[in-house]
């Protein structure tokens, strides 16, 4: 009989609303950022960052953030983009982050006979020769189910991860009421050991509802302000420049009188001009 202790739960993305309360330069983020924005085909930028997250961001301040394998994680995302747009000169002084859909991976240990799951289950639609999954649909909490052959399952559609435990007991008592649960063999098993033991080597957070659900998931409004550290410092009114004062101005000396030019000694003698005498008038005699 399978119990929902015996489920393995992994989580793999978390998409998230966001609202910054400031206007977005769309096509300045994109020219000194690198998003892609072409707003003739969608009115949104899509901004990839390092981590691995991903922003749709709109011009209203408004964005859709996926990527993210915790809530933690949702909000260190929120800081690296503040970051970034503050170095563009876009200040971010407050965000609200609201989570919209958590998708899980789940592995039951145990194959299923998906014919059999399908004709005993409402809200139950399989057809394999489009997809080799079926999908199975619960109301309390909307969640979907996709669910293989293998007995691996994805879950979509969680809104809280208060809700994982009630939607994870519903998925087994249906699976043990259709009898569609068959055990696997060893040779199986053993595959799917190893595959799980490469998946937490990677890093991946794995879920045990025999276990407190980890801090990094727990759930929690994400409202965050901007810190005083991180507020732009005003720069100091220069101070007027006081006029120097002025010096009373000098008396101006009287100027030497200019002494009467003499002869000067370098000078060369001058030339003597003859000058001719007038003619003496002839007069008469007496």
């Amino acid at each position: 009989m399978l119990t929902p202790e015996d489920v393995k739960i992994t989580p793999q993305n978390i998409v998230a609303s966001c609202k910054f309360n400031v206007d977005f330069p769309l096509e300045k983020i994109a020219k000194e950022l690198g998003a892609e924005f072409t707003p003739e085909q969608f009115p949104g930028a899509i901004y990839h960052m390092s981590q691995g997250h991903t922003f749709l961001l709109f011009k209203n301040g408004k964005a859709v953030l996926a990527g993210c394998r915790s809530v933690e994680q949702l909000e260190s995302a929120a800081h690296d983009l503040r970051r970034d747009l503050k170095k563009i000169g876009v200040i971010i002084r407050e965000y609200n982050i609201e989570v919209q859909n958590m998708v899980f991976s789940l592995e039951m240990g145990v194959d299923v006979d998906l014919e059999k799951f399908v004709k005993k289950v409402l809200d139950a639609y399989y057809s394999p020769e489009l997809f080799p999954g079926l999908t199975y649909k619960i109301h309390d909490p909307n969640v979907t189910f996709l669910i293989f052959s293998s007995g691996k399952c994805v879950l979509a559609g969680l809104k809280d991860i208060r809700d994982l435990r009630k939607a994870i007991e519903k998925l087994v008592t249906t699976v043990n009421r259709s009898g569609a649960a068959r055990d696997k063999d060893e040779e199986t098993k053993r595959r799917e050991a190893e595959s799980s033991a490469a998946q937490a080597g990677n890093g991946r957070q794995e879920i045990r509802l025999d276990q407190p659900i980890p801090a990094s998931m727990e759930y929690r409004a994400i409202i965050g302000k901007l810190s005083d550290a991180d507020e732009p410092k005003a720069k100091p009114k220069a101070k007027p420049k006081a006029k120097p004062k002025s010096k009373p101005k000098a008396k101006a000396k009287p100027k030497p009188k200019a002494k009467p030019a003499g002869k000067s000694k370098a000078a060369g003698p001058k030339r003597r001009t003859k000058h001719k005498a007038a003619p003496k008038k002839k007069g008469k005699r007496r």
